[in-house]
């Protein structure tokens, strides 16, 4: 065996992991063999469901709270340190290190040249350690390649790499940082342990991913979804997200490849729900309605059902350039589940954001996905750097506003988050002076030029926020998890949270 790729928690249990399937498809059309398996559904499978409630729980630890450490200077942090520690506090914690040692024994048993583990974000981390410090106890010098988001866009004291930490505990061989599918061919081909990291141009060339080694009866989904990349990069430059700094041109596919590809996983897997991972799924303006007409035209040629869904990151744009027909378009073609960063209700913070949409777009916007019955979820960011109360209010004005929308269903959920965090290698994080940007003594950003927003203010608009919702009856994403970690940081005094 040349390589066995694994991906470990935490990830979904909805659909089989795409990074893998994909990475064993370039790795397989260069003529080696691999293997994949998706330990994230392995344990999910393995435990009660307390058990991996639990386990959630432990996988999004906010590393950077437990930290303590206050310097940006330090190049290293002890992560493995930390992970210890918490682990201590498992109630599950024989249950859960005796399946991960089993997941070892089934990779170490086709004794593979090498073991390539995805980190998928940082809520991957922890997994991370506890698997790779049982590996390493089984097998001290097998070699191991790591890849995935989790590994560098981190930001624990905004410095660290977690790639070049594994490597300093002797815990990998190396890392891929960046597009996998041409890397991987490098590393097993020259066995050298420095694989070359590319952008990859052509997205039209690589091969589909291969799905054969995941049993979908194993997930969650009804519909045997399938992930989907359209394209990789953004057109936009909003000054909170850090897409950029990880691709720095924006490439898509074209209509006909998506199509096919979609055609393949009805085949093969009579998957009927596709779901995009794209930053925005209608980033190319022109690639997007290609595909929307590709999809049309094997729905009527009946190689395609009728009943086919697809859903993703959508980009609000204003009528001018994106008006009523393309609407009418994404209905017939099975548009039905949409992501959508509407962040904030008030101009001024969506022009300081870069966002290139104002109130009136998501106005014309939300009004054709109710005419075409297509749903969608509100993505919220609550706390920007230059929101006035004012700003504030706009945004609660906007739940409003959209209550109607909610009563009807075409608004499926609302994502509030657990209010602004700066991430490293974003334009506030470059540029801080801009914003005014300080951190305080518990390592909490602040802003000179809007000092009323200080930490606690932005948990208080957070929950005002969440209440809100709540008197309008919005279905609220993720509330469970953000609202105790909002309680658990201000209890404590800590980090706002990255996870």
């Amino acid at each position: 065996m040349d390589i066995v790729l694994i991906t470990i928690p935490r990830i979904t249990v909805d659909a089989p992991p795409m990074g893998i399937a994909a990475i064993k498809a370039s790795a397989i059309s260069a003529g080696f063999i691999a293997k994949t398996y998706d330990f994230n559904i392995d344990l999910y499978r393995k435990v009660s469901f307390d058990v991996w409630l639990e386990l959630d729980s432990y996988f999004q630890t906010d590393l950077r709270y437990l930290n303590k450490s206050s310097s940006n200077s330090e190049k290293f942090i002890d992560f493995v340190g930390i992970v210890e520690k918490r682990q201590l506090e498992l109630k599950c914690r024989g249950e859960y290190l005796n399946v991960l040692s089993g997941q070892v024994d089934t990779v170490l048993e086709h004794n593979p040249r090498w073991v390539g583990i995805s980190i998928f974000s940082v809520n991957s981390v922890i997994c991370t350690i506890d698997f790779l410090k049982l590996l390493r106890q089984k097998a001290p010098n097998q070699k191991v390649v790591a890849g995935g988001m989790g590994l560098s866009s981190f930001g624990l004291g905004g410095s660290s790499n977690f790639g070049e930490y594994l490597i300093k505990e002797n815990l990998i061989t190396t890392y891929i940082s960046g597009e996998g599918e041409h890397a991987i061919i490098d590393l097993l081909t020259s066995d050298n342990g420095s694989p070359v990291t590319k952008q990859i141009d052509d997205l039209d060339a690589l091969p589909f991913p291969d799905y054969s080694d995941f049993d979908f009866n194993h997930y969650d989904a009804p519909e045997n979804i399938i992930y989907i990349t359209g394209s990789r990069g953004c057109v936009r430059a909003c000054s909170f997200c850090d897409i950029n700094s990880l691709w720095k041109k924006f490439r898509f596919r074209s209509g006909q490849s998506l199509v096919e590809e979609m055609l393949q996983g009805y085949r093969k897997y009579n998957t009927i729900e596709f779901a995009f991972t794209d930053s925005l799924i209608n980033g190319s303006i022109r690639e997007f309605i290609n595909l929307l007409d590709c999809i049309i035209d094997y729905k009527e040629r009946g190689l395609l059902p009728s009943n086919l869904l697809f859903g993703g990151q959508f980009i609000c744009r204003p009528e001018s350039v994106f008006p009523e027909q393309y609407y009418s378009k994404m209905e017939k073609a099975g548009a039905y589940n949409l992501s959508v960063g509407l962040e904030s209700g008030s101009d001024k913070v969506l022009a300081d954001m870069g966002k290139s949409a104002t109130k009136k777009d998501y106005d014309f916007m939300m009004s054709m996905f109710q005419k075409y019955n297509i749903r969608c979820n509100l993505l919220m960011l609550i706390g920007y750097p230059t929101e006035t109360n004012d700003d504030f209010e706009l945004t609660l004005q906007l739940f409003r506003d959209y209550e109607k929308y909610s009563n009807t269903g075409i608004i499926n959920g609302v994502s509030l988050g657990k209010t602004m965090v700066i991430l490293p290698n974003t334009p506030i994080a470059e540029e801080p002076f801009r914003w005014g940007i300080e951190h305080d003594e518990t390592g909490n950003w602040i802003s000179t030029s809007n000092p009323s927003l200080t930490y606690l203010e932005r948990v208080k608009r957070r929950i005002k926020a969440g209440r809100l919702c709540e008197d309008l009856g919005y279905v609220q994403k993720l509330q469970i998890a953000s609202v105790n970690n909002l309680y658990e940081m201000v209890l404590k005094g800590g980090y706002d949270s990255i996870s």
